[in-house]
């Protein structure tokens, strides 16, 4: 661009001086503001209630709407101003390999919830409900979420009991609660409400050595000779459901015997497998106790 003086500066900003004058006085306005502009770079507040165009920013790249922030750990933060502090307070941040979305705790920054953050370095993604607001976490699917599924974790409950809930739509205008996990007590109860176990397998264990039998499941004595002599824990907690059967060919005498004494019907605690197909099925009633619900052609014992 070609130099201009003072005096045809101000002659063209007056709009005196010749037309090709006035141009170049523009012209060059326009060439120092660009220059200005890349060496201080823009700052601009986003207002959502700004009906200017939106600003678009192209640095340190190719291609269009490029917003960058340059900080080593750099930081957006967004806070509704017709909301009471610290309500609408929320920040994004990028730290140590992880992007991080926190809820302001209070007025300060120092006091914060994360409630989501990607964590590249360790590859997982967790979703937290903020802790001193009593929220809980939902994982929803569908186009309308008070007809399809859905999983709350937190307070499920008018109550405020905490746990695991599982929802489903009912195919018409509303949804079910299918499952639902208590917390609270070392065993949690489960519940299960209008729900088809379809296809339910009870796990098996099959054994071809001597040794201890799980007392959860099916326990499938599977050794033609020697016998199998097997021993059988306590039950620990009343609600365990066990079956024991010998599916082998043999007829050597595989023994199952209990921890306590009478531990299979209160006087018996020996149980003696002596053709393919013998089972027990048992039930326990208490830490030490189990009762028998079935049996089909073991023998019993007090040893």
């Amino acid at each position: 661009m070609p130099l201009i003086s003072w005096q045809q500066l101000e002659a063209g900003l007056r709009g005196q001086g010749t037309t090709k004058e006035i141009i170049a006085a523009i012209q060059h306005i326009v060439e120092l503001t660009k220059k200005d502009i890349l060496k201080a770079g823009w700052i601009r507040e986003l207002n959502a209630s700004d009906s200017r165009p939106v600003l678009t920013l192209d640095q340190n790249g190719t291609g269009s709407n490029l917003l960058l922030t340059h900080a080593t750990t750099p930081i957006f933060e967004m806070i509704e101003e017709d909301q009471t502090d610290p309500a609408g307070r929320y920040r994004f941040s990028g730290e140590s390999g992880s992007f991080t979305l926190y809820k302001a705790k209070t007025a300060s920054w120092a006091t914060s919830d994360t409630i989501l953050q990607v964590n590249a370095s360790n590859s997982y993604v967790t979703l937290v409900s903020p802790d001193t607001n009593n929220w809980y976490l939902r994982l929803a699917g569908g186009l309308s979420y008070t007809k399809n599924a859905w999983i709350n974790i937190g307070t499920i409950t008018a109550a405020g009991a905490n746990g695991i809930e599982m929802r489903t739509g009912d195919g018409t205008s509303s949804n079910v609660a299918r499952f639902q996990i208590g917390t609270g007590a070392t065993t949690v109860d489960i519940t299960w409400a209008a729900a088809v176990h379809s296809g339910f397998v009870w796990k098996s264990t099959s054994y071809t050595s001597s040794g201890a039998i799980t007392t959860n499941g099916a326990a499938l004595l599977n050794k033609t000779t020697p016998a199998l002599a097997m021993t059988l824990a306590n039950p620990d907690v009343t609600g365990k459901l066990l079956i024991i059967c010998q599916i082998d060919t043999g007829t050597a005498g595989h023994t199952v015997t209990t921890a306590s004494t009478g531990g299979f019907d209160g006087t018996n605690n020996t149980a003696t497998f002596n053709a393919q197909y013998d089972s027990l099925v048992l039930y326990s009633i208490g830490v030490t106790r189990w009762i028998i619900v079935e049996n089909l052609g073991v023998v019993l014992s007090a040893v």
